[in-house]
């Protein structure tokens, strides 16, 4: 049987259930490999908001750049032609685990193209 908290009086019978969410993002802790060797080497780092009175909280989001999308290191600096984009900067940037909506000039479509454009761009 499925059912609201807010409405118990409307109950649906069901056979089977699916688990439709994405659990919070925190680099932090992931098992991913390279997450982790990123993090390990100072090559990355969790994304930080910073409040007016001087604290700071430190969110579960990979940390990059606003303008290229590039990886910020542990000191700070941008990691040059190393590009995170999707659910990982999450709470960096928001909205990055839904689809794009047609017929509009998507955020997550122009940050894909924008990694695009640097990366066939690059050159030494």
């Amino acid at each position: 049987m499925a059912y609201s908290e807010l409405f118990p009086e409307y109950k649906v019978p069901v056979t089977g259930v699916i688990e439709a969410r994405l659990a919070s993002i925190d680099i932090r802790i992931s098992k991913n490999p390279l997450i982790q060797d990123l993090l390990k080497t100072g090559m990355a780092r969790p994304y930080e908001l910073h409040f007016k009175d001087g604290s700071t909280e430190q969110l579960g989001a990979m940390d990059v750049t606003t303008e290229t999308a590039e990886l910020i290191d542990n000191d700070g600096t941008p990691v040059p032609n190393v590009y995170v984009c999707g659910i990982t900067t999450e709470g960096r940037h928001w909205l990055t685990n839904g689809s794009p909506i047609p017929s509009v000039n998507d955020v997550r479509l122009r940050m894909a193209d924008m990694i695009a454009n640097q990366m066939m761009t690059y050159s030494e």
